[in-house]
């Protein structure tokens, strides 16, 4: 995949090449976020979601051979990693519905106002939601999420099955395409 930086960017992709043309994606982390909450937008069919998060990610809509778009957006979004999350594994945390526990996880450990904060790149952002400590509030609630029942009886069973359901994640939506599908993965298995 040719994802291009430049020498201030720490490394971090700031173009894709396509067709021999090198495209300016907007990096910064609330895009990404924008084009997740797309894809999961159950309101807009598969054309209009490819073609918004290109516009999302490129600011302009330009002639190109939409598979191979889509696999670069697939791996930018995915912050160039290709994971494999097995089909029976627990999601412990979403980008979307977490988005409080991430933003006081920020504030917490890198007094980083999310919602105030100038820019951020995507990549940079997954580094950081990656280090987060165990001391914060994201970590709790993930180890709420992942802690086994097993051998647990009386209240406290009950406390942690309480726990449990206050922090539970909506299932997925099966709308998504299979593309989309593996996309979303590869990018949450990221996050273990």
């Amino acid at each position: 995949m040719e994802i291009k930086t430049t020498p201030l960017s720490n490394n971090f992709p700031q173009y894709i090449e396509i067709n021999g043309k090198e495209h300016k994606i907007n990096t910064d982390f609330r895009v990404a976020l924008k084009c997740f909450e797309v894809m999961e937008d159950e309101n807009i069919d598969d054309i209009e979601r490819t073609l918004t998060i290109h516009w999302l990610l490129f600011d302009d809509i330009f002639q190109c051979d939409w598979e191979e778009v889509n696999e670069k957006i697939s791996r930018y979004l995915s912050c160039g990693q290709e994971v494999k999350q097995e089909e029976n594994e627990k999601r412990d945390m979403d980008l979307l519905e977490d988005r409080k526990y991430i933003n006081s996880s920020f504030m917490s450990d890198y007094r980083i106002d999310l919602n105030n904060i100038e820019y951020l790149h995507w990549y940079q952002f997954m580094e950081l939601l990656g280090g987060l400590t165990e001391n914060c509030i994201l970590s709790h609630v993930r180890d709420i999420r992942t802690r086994s029942l097993k051998g647990l009886k009386g209240k406290a069973r009950q406390d942690l099955e309480n726990a449990k359901r206050k922090v539970a994640l909506k299932p997925k939506k099966q709308r998504m395409t299979k593309e989309e599908e593996d996309a979303w993965n590869k990018f949450e298995a990221q996050l273990k």
